[in-house]
């Protein structure tokens, strides 16, 4: 069950909250995931720094996975998520951060029990 946690400076109206998920959705098939499994969360309108500077635009993404994560995918998914943020609320791929964690399937709990 991947989860993406999704902290934005800008607002993200319900339609492009449903373009960034779908997106997002098609491109997890690098993991071998599918989009039914997928949950996403999406805090917008949050202020995120770097280089002691606040950005207008910019974003931070959380990817957490269950099981290995293959490299070539990570890089691929990187580009996807820089793509659809560019897309679909303008926000340059120089101002997102991604980042990716793995955890064992025995440490992934859903519907009482774990995998």
């Amino acid at each position: 069950m991947p989860y993406i946690n999704n902290t934005i400076t800008v607002a993200v109206p319900e339609e492009k909250r449903e373009a960034l998920k779908a997106a997002y959705g098609e491109a997890i098939g690098v993991f071998g995931k599918t989009e039914e499994w997928v949950m996403m969360h999406i805090d917008d309108e949050a202020e995120l720094f770097f280089g002691g500077k606040k950005l207008e635009k910019g974003a931070y993404v959380d990817v957490n996975l269950m099981g290995d994560i293959d490299d070539a995918a990570v890089l691929e998914y990187t580009k996807s998520v820089c793509k659809a943020l560019a897309d679909v609320l303008e926000i340059p791929g120089e101002n997102v951060y991604v980042t990716f964690h793995n955890i064992p399937a025995a440490h992934w709990g859903w519907n009482g029990q774990t995998f």
